[in-house]
């Protein structure tokens, strides 16, 4: 029997009903409610939400094995960063949304921010750009893109009825702000109910933790490099970016790639 869909970023009940977030969080302290949490339902999720939450498992681990074999030093991407800062916030601080978002933020937003801001640099660099004209350019098109973005945001919180609100817009509305949809929905996930009874022993996902097997992706490439060394495209094969690359599902849809 259908109950979920197949990708949404969105929480459920068991038969497949909207998870109603008031019964597990106290709105006057923003806290995780045990009592009602125990005396309601357990959180359940569509399988593509599951399956982006393990990648990003598998992601990490993967990414582990490739510098401990390949020795490549650090990354310009952050494979499953946004996972494990959710993860590491969720058990220090569980049953507190507020700290989980706010940790997140700091944690991987503004970490996945500077990177794009050295990999602009690094282009930059390629081109004969001098590195004072870029640091201009970056923090003039910072302040300008920060400020159309805030006084667009504003503009639309104000002026679009329900904005943000897919059941109560007509069908086809392009203000359903997925991206927004999926940050909350992990703020409930991580932050209230917590990765203990989500993923852990407690929670209906613990199988999830067996995505921690990706730490041996790149080992065949590896093996292979070794077996072929004339063959140098092997060594370009990052298994880490390949399994990384489900990651924005949701609240991308297949059609997005």
């Amino acid at each position: 029997m259908r109950r979920f869909p197949i990708i949404s970023s969105h929480v459920f009940t068991a038969d497949g009903g909207k998870y109603d977030v008031s019964r597990v969080l106290n709105y006057t302290t923003y806290e995780f409610n045990l009592q009602g949490y125990d005396g309601y339902r357990k959180m359940n999720l569509s399988i593509f939400f599951i399956y982006a939450y393990g990648l990003g498992f598998a992601t990490l681990a993967a990414t582990i094995s490739h510098v401990v074999l390949s020795m490549d030093g650090i990354f310009v991407r952050q494979p499953g960063l946004n996972v494990i800062t959710e993860l590491i916030i969720g058990y220090i601080y569980s049953g507190k949304p507020l700290a989980n978002l706010v940790f997140k933020t700091y944690g991987y937003i503004s970490t996945a921010q500077a990177i794009m801001f050295l990999q602009d640099f690094k282009l930059g660099h390629y081109i004969k750009v001098p590195p004072k004209s870029m640091s201009v350019v970056q923090l003039v098109g910072t302040v300008v893109a920060s400020s159309v973005y805030f006084g667009m945001a504003w503009w639309l919180l104000t002026t679009v009825e329900n904005v943000c609100d897919p059941s109560k817009l007509p069908e086809g509305s392009p203000w359903t702000c997925p991206g927004d949809g999926i940050f909350y929905n992990a703020s409930i996930i991580w932050g209230v109910v917590g990765p203990l009874r989500m993923f852990g022993r407690l929670g209906l996902y613990s199988k999830k933790n067996y995505f921690i097997i990706g730490i041996l992706s790149p080992l065949p490439v590896w093996l292979l490099s070794r077996m072929f060394p004339e063959q140098k495209w092997i060594k370009l094969i990052n298994m880490q970016i390949i399994i990384g690359g489900a990651g924005a599902l949701p609240a991308a849809w297949v059609v997005n790639y």
